[in-house]
């Protein structure tokens, strides 16, 4: 009887205030999912572990060849940032850089290693992060796709957004340089910056849309997520508010002098504080579009 009230009372909630009904279903539904959870946070984990050393690696066999890039530079301009005023000697040393073989083998080197990473960061989250985005699936979902389907989905509708993520990379990173080398520069350092974590959070925010979808279709998941992201923006807002309050308040306690004084203990309880929180977010994420898509 009791237990018929209650179920009453947050049926009732729900009605008049969507998002209490997505977080009680979220939660309950991860209560009867845990080992797919545990699961989700294991895979999330060892891809932050192998794609760190990963580009680890790469940066260390990058350094040389950017710093023999750095040197020849300077040697042949002159000293770039010394002498941007006398532009004529910059453009020649420029002329004669660029026609230098040992530079051109650096430069292929450097962009040889540089899509290396790229194709290699992609596999590994093609791998563990399809895991844990099944895993929550599993958790929000009573109707499954088989999984070989779904990975391919995964993989496909993935990559868009993931190219997009490492265009803007090197988009941003080009800018920065060229305000590095410019006596003028028109726009500064902070506002680049700005303008490019705000490209990669509208990236992703469709992105995150498009991985909760579950058509056979890779493409008919791709194009809906343009479509329910912008009709159903607010819906889907209030429960991006809800993940964005929860990694604040991880944040927050992160700043506490305990972890704030020690940076292995700051990374150990950051681990142990966001990784659930990103699993959680998946699963409410696959609720919300589940809600709203259909509307």
């Amino acid at each position: 009887m009791v237990k018929g009230i209650k179920k009453k009372s947050v049926e009732k909630k729900s009605a008049r205030f969507p998002l209490v009904g997505l977080l009680h279903s979220s939660s309950s539904s991860i209560a009867k999912g845990w080992p797919f959870l545990l699961l989700s946070i294991l895979s999330d984990f060892l891809f932050l572990i192998c794609a760190g050393v990963l580009i680890t690696v790469i940066q260390f066999r990058l350094y040389e060849h950017l710093e023999a890039v750095m040197r020849m530079a300077g040697e042949m301009t002159g000293g770039l940032m010394n002498v941007l005023n006398q532009t004529e000697t910059v453009s020649k040393g420029m002329v004669g850089l660029q026609q230098s073989l040992e530079f051109q083998e650096h430069i292929n080197t450097i962009f040889t290693y540089l899509g290396l990473m790229i194709v290699a960061v992609f596999l590994l989250w093609s791998l563990f992060e399809f895991l844990s985005w099944y895993c929550a699936y599993r958790i929000s979902n009573d109707k499954r796709l088989p999984f070989i389907i779904s990975w391919k989905n995964f993989i496909l509708q993935s990559l868009p957004f993931y190219l997009l993520t490492v265009l803007w990379t090197f988009l941003e990173i080009r800018l920065l340089f060229a305000i590095k080398t410019s006596i003028t520069p028109v726009i500064g350092e902070t506002t680049i910056n700005y303008i490019f974590i705000s490209l990669t959070v509208i990236t992703w925010y469709f992105g995150t849309i498009c991985l909760t979808l579950t058509s056979k279709s890779a493409y008919e998941n791709f194009k809906q997520s343009f479509i329910i992201g912008v009709k159903k923006f607010f819906s889907i807002a209030q429960s991006w508010l809800v993940i964005i309050l929860l990694f604040i308040i991880i944040d927050l306690v992160l700043r506490i002098s305990i972890f704030k004084n020690d940076p292995i203990l700051m990374l150990l309880a950051g681990i142990v504080l966001f990784l659930p929180v990103v699993a959680f977010a998946r699963v409410i994420l696959f609720k919300t579009v589940d809600v709203y898509k259909n509307e």
